[in-house]
């Protein structure tokens, strides 16, 4: 099937003309004969010998540029600036086409090399110092931690020179205490002494005056019950409380079920007269049913002075 005739080509450059041969005579005209069969083809003559070359023909026409303008029409511009214009050759706008299915997401690539640490800035200068905040409130005190492991006895120390000493050690009874109450510990068990003592159920009497170190260990039992308590005692003198030596309370924390038995001790430097009586004081502070356990109380008399 013959496809359609394509556009028609650019003009080519004009080729030289040949030149003319001399024009031979004309002979007479003879009459018309009749008409004869038309006879068989003759065979092809040879190729006449090639004419001199005809004169140099005027020069033919180039393109210089082809541009398509904004408006889509072709302009062809020739070797002597003439502009030919072809038409529109721009077609209008196709419509949109779907959108394409999304691709497959591609493999995360291989991680960057750390950079550079940066270098180090200039410190700032300081800032000025703000305001103090308020002072807040006293916090609660908190519950008494369980008592540590005993130490390692220590080394012993040189022995020194005592002439006369007086000491003293007696054991407590049990006493069951009371909220709010004081009530005197009876330490009238002597456990050794000097023999410059003597003890009752309200305290212990020392018969020679001197200055004296006293240590009261005692140990409070949670006898029922649940729940945090606490207790505490002082040291007094005689028939009333003297604060002459800081015989403020001592205080124990106790806890039911984690730790139903705690030990408090105070040691005072005490200058006593002859025949004074050094007396414990015990009470409950909060909660109930807290007492002194006797086998494992005690107070501690040693006179470092006369």
């Amino acid at each position: 099937m013959q496809g359609e005739q394509g556009p028609a080509g650019l003009q080519g450059e004009q080729g030289l003309q040949g030149l003319r041969g001399e024009r031979g005579l004309q002979g007479e005209q003879g009459p018309i004969g009749p008409k004869g069969n038309q006879g068989e083809q003759g065979i092809q003559g040879e190729q006449g010998a090639q004419g001199e070359q005809g004169p140099i023909g005027p020069q033919g026409l180039s393109v210089d540029s082809a541009t398509v303008t904004g408006a889509g029409e072709l302009e062809i511009t020739l070797s002597d600036a003439s502009v030919l214009n072809g038409g529109n050759v721009v077609g209008a706008q196709g419509l949109q086409g779907e959108q394409g299915l999304q691709g497959v997401q591609g493999e995360q690539g291989p991680q960057g090399l750390q950079g550079e640490q940066g270098i180090q800035g200039e410190q700032g200068l300081q800032g000025e110092q703000g305001p103090a905040g308020p002072q807040s409130e006293q916090g609660l005190q908190g519950e008494r931690g369980p008592q540590g492991e005993r130490g390692p006895q220590g080394e012993q120390g040189p022995v020194g020179s005592v002439t006369n000493p007086i000491y003293a050690t007696y054991d407590s009874k049990d006493l069951d205490l009371a909220t709010g109450v004081a009530s005197k510990i009876n330490f009238s068990t002597a456990v050794i002494t000097s023999g410059d003592f003597s003890s009752n159920s309200t305290g212990v009497t020392v018969t020679t005056a001197g200055v004296y170190q006293v240590t009261v260990n005692l140990m409070f039992a949670s006898t029922s019950g649940a729940g945090q308590r606490t207790a505490r005692f002082y040291i007094a003198v005689n028939n009333g409380r003297s604060d002459t030596y800081n015989h403020s309370n001592t205080w124990a924390f106790l806890h039911s079920q984690n730790h139903p038995f705690v030990t408090a001790s105070r040691t005072i430097m005490m200058n006593l007269n002859a025949n004074d009586q050094v007396r414990v004081y015990a009470s409950i502070h909060s909660g109930n049913n807290i007492a002194v356990r006797g086998n494992y109380s005690t107070i501690t008399f040693h006179r470092v002075s006369n």
